[in-house]
């Protein structure tokens, strides 16, 4: 096996990203394998079902009774003769303490392992993970006599992202970033466009709307409307923003995430109780109305409703979570009002956030209603996980501002359910371990 192979295996599996990582003596089957002293593999890996769970269960470790996380992974091994043997009990577990994640399940359950390589404590093995486009990890391992890691020695074209390397895999101007980039040239190049957004089905109607600017990028993209939190685009949460000008693209503010509690009287009792209970008479007079609103920063009451954002479990001079059962809370003090656990931010967090492109616009409005301009420098961000999220939130840059309402209270009730998170365009710059100004206009037609 020679990289190119391995890299045309990977390809005829619709594998989009080729990592690696040089093993120590320590990534085995019995220590399991370190990926990093931080929750951004949770990111860079798909994974899915995030629950609590503790490491007393965990045989190939002397934590014992510690709270953790764990999340499945779908993975498979690859041969040389591309056949695939499903590992069905690999998954991703998460020490909150120390902070680290390590990846453990390789061998169990699986016919046909690499189990020699893997249980080996040989420095310079070589473990490869192709991430497919569906999610699935495909991995190959190698040892470190083979053509294969002294190929990998030689290589000088990877990226580090935390303790893995990330090789390319296709000619340059075909993977996701060098493709979004291109787009927004195009967009920013049409200069001024019409306020417009895509139905279900795909035609385009006119919106005049003041929220019609993240709808009209949208519409120029392609990205229909969806009832679920996925990226929007090759992988790439898109985040559009108002400026005043190109050259000020660090003013404003940017919602990040609307997640519903998940926890709390909120969820227990539902939306509308909720509001009855602790919104207000709308200010400027509409009857029949109560909103809630206002922002609500960590530790900090809101002195409109009276109530508390906390982050419970959250040790922020460790940043570090010290409970896997807490969350983001809003209290009156002494009842959890509003609850959003961190295992449920953890999951939105890394599937809407792993990869994010923040693009501003301008706005005017003409004759024609609003025209959208969007900006020739964005911002990407890669390479994140809750502990920085969370750690943004308690020194106050990304804050709670819901915009829940309840109209016609008193005969046919209507509720809007918006229970936004937001920052600072300047601040983004916390949220990510790589933020890359991009100038769209230098890239290739």
């Amino acid at each position: 096996m020679n990289l190119k192979l391995l890299k045309e295996l990977f390809v005829k599996h619709d594998v989009q990203r080729l990592l690696f990582k040089k093993l120590s003596a320590n990534d085995n089957s019995k220590n399991q394998i370190y990926a990093g002293g931080d929750f951004s593999a949770v990111s860079i890996f798909p994974c899915k079902n995030i629950r609590q769970d503790r490491a007393g269960e965990l045989k190939h470790t002397n934590r014992t009774n510690e709270e953790i996380f764990k999340a499945d992974v779908d993975f498979c091994w690859i041969n040389e003769k591309n056949e695939l043997y499903p590992a069905p009990n690999v998954q991703m577990i998460m020490y909150p303490q120390y902070p680290e994640v390590r990846i453990s399940g390789f061998l169990k359950g699986c016919i046909n392992p690499p189990s020699d390589l893997i249980k080996s404590r040989d420095v310079g093995r070589i473990l490869f993970f192709g991430i497919c486009r569906n999610g699935k990890i495909l991995g190959y391992i190698t040892g470190v006599n083979s053509e294969l890691a002294k190929e990998i020695k030689d290589q000088v074209n990877t990226e580090q992202k935390g303790v893995f390397y990330e090789l390319p895999l296709f000619d340059k101007g075909s993977n996701s970033k060098e493709i979004l980039i291109s787009s927004l040239r195009q967009i920013h190049l049409k200069e001024w466009i019409k306020g417009k957004r895509l139905t279900k089905n795909g035609s385009e109607i006119p919106y005049n709307a003041p929220n019609a600017g993240g709808y009209t990028l949208e519409s120029e993209l392609g990205i229909l409307p969806q009832g679920f939190s996925e990226p929007d685009y090759l992988g790439w949460e898109i985040k559009q923003h108002k400026v005043n000008s190109f050259e000020s693209i660090g003013v404003g503010i940017i919602t990040l995430m609307t997640p519903e509690p998940d926890a709390g009287f909120y969820k227990d009792k539902g939306a509308e109780a909720f509001i009855r209970k602790y919104g207000r008479p709308d200010h400027s007079g509409i009857k029949d109305r109560l909103n809630f609103g206002g922002i609500h920063y960590i530790q900090r009451k809101n002195p409109t409703t009276g109530l508390t954002l906390v982050l419970e479990g959250y040790d922020s001079e460790e940043n570090r979570i010290n409970s896997v059962d807490g969350g983001i809370c809003l209290t009156d003090g002494d009842n959890i009002l509003a609850k959003w656990s961190y295992i449920g931010i953890m999951e939105h967090w890394k599937r809407k956030h792993s990869q994010a492109a923040y693009i501003p616009s301008l706005c005017k409005i003409a004759g024609q209603g609003r025209m959208y301009w969007f900006g020739p420098i964005v911002r990407l961000g890669e390479d994140t996980d809750i502990l920085l999220l969370l750690k943004a939130m308690a020194i106050g840059s990304v804050y709670y501002d819901p915009g829940i309402k309840l109209e016609d209270i008193n005969v046919k009730p209507k509720l809007k359910r918006r229970s936004q998170f937001r920052i600072c365009s300047k601040n983004i710059v916390q949220l990510y371990r790589t933020l890359e100004k991009v100038d769209v206009r230098l890239a290739h037609a």
